[in-house]
């Protein structure tokens, strides 16, 4: 009778132990399905209740390479160049900054651009409170603009205007991504 127990013991524990999971089996992760490279970051500056405020901000993931490009025209000895790219907050998708920017380069040195866009937005508790700060517009002066061409390395300042409560603040930062080469004008 002993042996009985032991026996159906024995296959109790075989057959636990067989339906765990196998190393080999993949297992899901929470990892989101961005890419991280380079960083938009920066401060916003505002005012809350009479005092100043500041908060930053530092995004580096961006979902597809439509979210990561930029093209060139070479002309001779100017070129025109166009850059569509934009990251994201890993730990919020949903908190993100997008440029959408057109400029010239004469002798391989780019001017600041001729237009910019930019779409913006962070949700964050600040001060004990939930602050939402959204830009859709071309208001941002982007200078110091550099773009390495053969690399796709784009790095600039951006300055932008931002009211909370009726009052205006500012967003100042710095790009510095590595952009992927795409025929012009896609």
């Amino acid at each position: 009778m002993i042996k009985s127990l032991y026996f159906i013991l024995l296959v109790l524990v075989v057959s636990i132990a067989s339906c765990r999971k196998k190393d080999s089996e993949p297992t899901p992760t929470k990892e989101p399905l961005l890419t991280k490279q380079g960083s938009i970051s920066g401060t916003i500056t505002y005012i809350d209740n009479g005092s100043n405020v500041t908060t930053d901000f530092n995004y580096q993931y961006f979902d597809t390479i439509q979210d990561n490009k930029f093209y060139y025209i070479e002309n001779g000895f100017d070129a025109y160049y166009g850059l569509s790219f934009g990251r994201k907050d890993v730990n919020d998708n949903n908190n993100y900054f997008y440029f959408y920017i057109e400029g010239n380069s004469i002798n391989g040195l780019e001017n600041n651009p001729d237009y910019v866009s930019n779409h913006f937005l962070l949700r964050k508790v600040i001060n004990n409170k939930a602050e939402e700060f959204y830009i859709d517009g071309n208001q941002s002066q982007v200078t110091n603009v550099i773009l390495d061409d053969s690399t796709g390395r784009l790095t600039y300042d951006f300055n932008l205007p931002v009211y909370h409560a009726g009052n205006l603040g500012s967003i100042t930062g710095r790009v510095d991504v590595t952009l992927i080469r795409a025929p012009e004008n896609q």
